[in-house]
C-alpha cells in the first residue's frame, strides 16, 4: 500500500513536471513567435524606406519637372538590380500610374487608404509588406515580398515542436 501510494505521488509529480513544462515552452514560443515575426515585419518596413530614398536620390532634386518616361528611365536604371527583392508602383494625381516595376507583371499593388505601411496579397506574387511615400505630386509605393519571413517563421515552429517533442520524452 505504501508502495501504491509513492507510485502515486510520483506519477503526479512527472504529470505536474511535464504540464509545467509544456506550458512554460509554449508561452515561450509564442511570445519568441510575436517578437520575432514583429521584428523581421520591421525590418521589411526599414528596407522599403532605404529603397524610397535611393528612388528619391536618383530621381534627384527636379524630379518634379521631369516627364513620365524620364521618371521610368532613371528609375529603371536604379531599381533592375533590385527587382527580386522590391516592387515599385508610382502614380500621381488621379491615381495616373506611370510607373510599375517589370516584376510586377502589370499588376498593381493594392493601395489602403490611411495606411502607410501594410500586409496585402498581390495575385500572381504573393504576399508583400508595402510602404507607401510622398513625393510631392505623386504616391511612392515599394513593397517586399514577405514570403522568406513566413519561411523563417515556419522553421523557428519546426524548431520549437523538435524541442517540446524532445523535452517530453
Amino acid at each position: 500500500r505504501h508502495e501504491n501510494a509513492m507510485r502515486s505521488i510520483g506519477s503526479r509529480i512527472t504529470l505536474w513536471y511535464v504540464a509545467t513544462l509544456t506550458a512554460t515552452m509554449a508561452c515561450l514560443f509564442v511570445a519568441g513567435h510575436f517578437l520575432l515575426e514583429r521584428y523581421l515585419i520591421h525590418q521589411l518596413d526599414e528596407l522599403n524606406e532605404v529603397q524610397f530614398k535611393q528612388l528619391r536620390a536618383t530621381l534627384g532634386k527636379d524630379y518634379a519637372t521631369l516627364t513620365p518616361p524620364e521618371i521610368d528611365d532613371r528609375i529603371r536604371q536604379a531599381t533592375e538590380s533590385a527587382s527580386s527583392l522590391f516592387y515599385i508602383d508610382m502614380h500621381g494625381p488621379m491615381t495616373n500610374r506611370f510607373f510599375k516595376s517589370r516584376n510586377l507583371h502589370g499588376q498593381s499593388i493594392p493601395d489602403i487608404a490611411g495606411e502607410k505601411a501594410y500586409s496585402v496579397g498581390v495575385e500572381g506574387i504573393g504576399e508583400v509588406r508595402v510602404s507607401e511615400f510622398q513625393l510631392n505630386p505623386y504616391d511612392v509605393i515599394v513593397a517586399t515580398p514577405l514570403a522568406p519571413v513566413y519561411d523563417l517563421m515556419a522553421g523557428y515552429r519546426r524548431v520549437f515542436f523538435g524541442l517540446l517533442g524532445g523535452a517530453l520524452l
